[in-house]
């Protein structure tokens, strides 16, 4: 998945070098179409946030589900470790929220 994000930077950055820029919103399509099945759930889940997507976001919540496929032991003690030193009082109940 890095390798396809960095490539993906590296394509907008030669367009922006011929002032052929991409509005972030068209990036983050661009990116969450070119993505094999296996990320479906994944880009379900931020298609369904409200707001704006930003490539930030996007990047990070690829990143997280690649490490949940590579090992989904260490990823859930991860979340674990996680759930109990964060502060979660205004999260929505039943609704993922990426860090």
């Amino acid at each position: 998945m890095q390798q396809h994000l960095k490539t993906m930077k590296e394509v907008t950055d030669e367009l922006q070098q011929i002032n052929a820029e991409i509005a972030e919103e068209d990036q983050v399509i661009t990116l969450l179409n070119s993505l094999p099945r296996s990320y479906n759930s994944v880009v379900t889940t931020l298609v369904s946030q409200p707001g704006e997507l930003n490539m930030q976001t996007v990047e990070r919540a690829l990143l997280h589900e690649e490490r949940k496929m590579i090992s989904p032991e260490e990823t859930a003690d991860q979340d674990r470790k996680d759930d109990s030193t964060s502060d979660r009082s205004s999260e929505t109940p039943g609704m993922c929220l990426i860090q």
